[in-house]
């Protein structure tokens, strides 16, 4: 099988767009804080804390750190009190709409179910796509071409040379005939998918590849409350036959706070937990490598060879997820090794509604428009006093140029 072609730009992007067609919802409280509620005000201010405060003020030249509160009077501390109280019918009013924008997610997720199963179809090539899909898909083409202004934008189009074109095109046509005969469906479109995302490309790598060639589509499931299910959603992994592990589907299930706990008004991830992978065999296992150690009995001075299994980086070890911030309780490193799981899992979840735009890298698009060779900084050569410098942004500068542009998932691609 193919490998699946990875964006060149892909690992030195920090974001990338949420689908249009995508409701704002799930993923928009997710990255978001958690809510900082405010501090309780104090009737008597510490005499301790004020001289701590006055220190620290005093070594940043004088900048005033001590919280409002401690200034007010108590007429003016009743006055924020009352503010608070306005603040937590709004708090109440944005906690019904996070839960209403959240149901308005979910119906449009089912009413876009027919076409999901289309797509999976297709891709999979139990069905063809019929003239009228590819006319419109043409027309759609056009529709981006004319609004798109850079032409340097790499287009799934044949780019005809010079001579005689029209007989090329026509032997072209015939080969590309001859060659798809065997061809269904778009082999390795969810592993390309996956890999021009820039929160996932990452943690592919190359052993990770020739398993997700077997991946044949990725499905969203919200929880149901209605059958006693938390608030959250599940990414299904379904792989046809392969020699790496026996698991059909891969199911990796976020846990969302829901928006009526207390203070935690705003929804994002408390949980997440991934099926065991059930490995074919030691050396079928993405996610540990085998090391062989020879040791010497020092009795009888035989040797044996043990083989040990230490962890490696995969994009499978997504399944084993860190532990969770259900309860607050985490250190700074696994805060980060939780958030970092919940932002993989988010970004899958809106790759999903437009999983053709990633396979081609036009959802990638997006980061060039604010790249930032594209914005001239006046004032750098003020404070180059090295020519070295220069030369080194200059080289910089043409590297960024050389892997500036979306690497399409078919350099071949034709319009058809």
């Amino acid at each position: 099988m193919s490998e699946p072609i990875r964006h060149q730009q892909i690992n030195k992007l920090a974001e990338a767009p949420t689908p249009q067609n995508t409701p704002a919802g799930a993923s928009s409280f997710i990255s978001r804080a958690k809510p900082n509620i405010g501090a309780t005000i104090s009737e008597e201010p510490s005499s301790t804390n004020d001289k701590l405060l006055s220190l620290i003020s005093d070594k940043l030249g004088g900048i005033s750190l001590a919280p409002p509160e401690r200034k007010l009077t108590k007429k003016q501390r009743n006055v924020v009190r009352a503010l608070r109280v306005l603040q937590r019918q709004c708090d109440l009013w944005e906690m019904e709409l996070e839960a209403g924008v959240m149901e308005l997610e979910k119906k449009c997720h089912i009413k876009s179910g027919p076409l999901y199963e289309r797509r999976r179809k297709i891709v999979q090539g139990i069905e063809e796509p019929t003239p009228e899909e590819v006319e419109k898909g043409l027309e759609i083409e056009k529709e981006e071409e004319e609004d798109e202004e850079d032409d340097d934008t790499p287009r799934l189009e044949e780019i005809p040379e010079e001579g005689d074109e029209e007989a090329k095109e026509t032997d072209d046509e015939k080969k590309e005939s001859d060659e798809e005969a065997d061809i269904k469906g778009i082999p390795n479109f969810w592993a390309t998918a996956l890999s021009n995302v820039p929160e996932i490309s990452p943690i592919i790598n190359e052993d990770d590849q020739e398993a997700l060639q077997y991946l044949t589509d990725i499905r969203l499931e919200y929880l149901e409350k209605e059958k006693g299910e938390e608030l959250g959603f599940k990414l299904i992994f379904d792989f046809a036959e392969n020699e790496f592990f026996s698991n059909p589907s891969l199911v990796k299930t976020y846990y969302y706070y829901g928006p009526n706990l207390g203070d935690e008004y705003a929804i994002h991830i408390k949980d997440s937990k991934g099926d065991s992978i059930s490995w074919k065999s030691p050396k079928s296992n993405l996610t540990v490598e085998i090391t062989s150690k020879k040791q010497r009995n020092k009795r009888t001075g035989a040797f044996r060879t043990v083989e040990k299994e230490e962890p490696k980086d995969s994009f499978f070890n997504f399944f084993s997820p860190p532990p969770s911030d259900e309860f607050g309780e985490l250190d700074s490193e696994e805060n980060e090794d939780f958030q970092v799981d919940s932002e993989r899992g988010v970004a899958i979840k809106d790759m999903l509604p437009r999983a053709v735009d990633w396979f081609t890298g036009k959802a990638l698009e997006y980061n060039d428009e604010f790249d930032e060779d594209d914005f001239d900084d006046e004032d750098d050569s003020d404070y180059s006093d090295d020519q070295d410098d220069d030369d080194d942004e200059s080289e910089e500068s043409d590297g960024d140029e050389t892997s500036k542009k979306p690497v399409a998932a078919n350099q071949d691609c034709k319009q058809q």
